[in-house]
């Protein structure tokens, strides 16, 4: 569903423009509409609009020394269609812009993230910390070279120093948190971190 963000300085006709596209997508293009002004979200949001008002009404002048007009340049503000009061609203041209342009490629602010576990979290903390664990008893033990993660059928090849591994555990925790990773592959990437930067 399209949306049409409408800004302005107060009493700069942002209700009047509302209105004039409303009776346009409504009347002439056979859209549905749907209105949100300022009072629906106050009153979503569980305020009284009575008492927001009365300590909005002070803040105008603030309001209109702080507003940044939309910048076509930004991704962001595109496609912009600045309009002053005397200015007729090119209704085709803002309908083209909605319906019949490609749409834009999409990034990491507009695409799903991928499904995760609700444990993931915990199962990377658990099963990093089963495999440092693995790899200090097998130091205690004596053995210093390769040898194979019980349960995960995995090989260290070169076991590190015991604050050099908590280290690298960090380090791919933080990694691990930016870039989910497939639970059941947890264990060999960190293994796999661990080879590389022993």
């Amino acid at each position: 569903m399209p949306l049409i963000i409408i800004t302005g300085i107060p009493c700069s006709g942002k209700t009047t423009r509302t209105s004039e596209l409303k009776e346009y997508f409504i009347n002439r293009a056979g859209k549905n509409v749907k209105i949100i002004n300022e009072i629906d979200v106050v009153t979503k949001a569980g305020f009284d609009k009575n008492a927001f008002y009365a300590e909005g009404c002070s803040e105008i002048y603030n309001v209109l020394y702080r507003y940044e007009a939309p910048d076509s340049k930004n991704r962001w503000d595109s496609p912009l269609f600045a309009v002053s009061a005397e200015d007729e609203l090119k209704f085709d041209e803002i309908y083209r812009s909605l319906y019949e342009v490609k749409a834009p490629k999409p990034n990491l602010s507009t695409q799903c993230p991928p499904l995760s576990s609700t444990n993931y979290l915990y199962d990377l903390d658990t099963i990093t910390q089963e495999v440092v664990n693995a790899i200090l008893s097998a130091k205690q033990l004596g053995i210093d070279s390769e040898f194979k993660i019980p349960g995960y059928n995995l090989t260290v090849q070169n076991p590190c120093t015991a604050a050099q591994l908590m280290r690298l555990r960090r380090q791919f925790l933080t990694y691990s948190k930016m870039q989910q990773i497939e639970i059941n592959q947890i264990a060999s990437l960190f293994v796999q971190y661990l080879n590389k930067s022993s």
